[in-house]
């Protein structure tokens, strides 16, 4: 009888310590996952900086982590085309202009540090800037967009 219940006791843990690990295992395979530690919550969710152009401006952010991004929105009513520049303080700079959002949503680039976009239609029309995957060099730091509109002419 005691032989039987030594092989009974280790038996009952482990069935539980297995169900446990499915229970977990399921929850991760459903997309739910298991909560941890956040050490910096603002890296998680701040993870585009957003900046309105306003004409006579010259606009300045930090990116101080590798996944952030700075969308710039500039407004366009009559002008034949939009230049920006970026001035990256430091060396070994490793920031672009990644892509252009027109007014439709649509998507151009990628493009450089320095951008001459024709503006065909009024709107908003959003730069995307962040680090270069393709290239090496520090992203962080802080980041200048100068941004120019050329007036049409009439």
């Amino acid at each position: 009888m005691r032989y039987l219940l030594l092989l009974i006791i280790p038996l009952t843990f482990g069935c539980q310590m297995e169900t446990k690990n499915n229970s977990e295992q399921s929850h991760q395979e459903q997309g739910a996952s298991i909560p941890e530690t956040i050490h910096n919550p603002v890296e998680l969710t701040d993870s585009i900086i957003k900046l309105t152009y306003h004409p006579g401006e010259e606009l300045s952010a930090k990116l101080v982590n590798n996944d952030q991004r700075i969308h710039v929105e500039v407004p366009v009513t009559q002008t034949d085309s939009l230049m920006a520049e970026l001035i990256l303080p430091g060396e070994n700079r490793n920031v672009y202009i990644s892509h252009i959002m027109l007014p439709d949503q649509q998507t151009d680039g990628p493009f450089g540090p320095a951008i001459r976009y024709e503006t065909k239609a009024k709107g908003t029309y959003t730069l995307i800037i962040g680090p270069n995957t393709r290239a090496e060099g520090n992203p962080l730091g802080e980041v200048i967009v100068k941004v120019e509109l050329k007036e049409t002419e009439n």
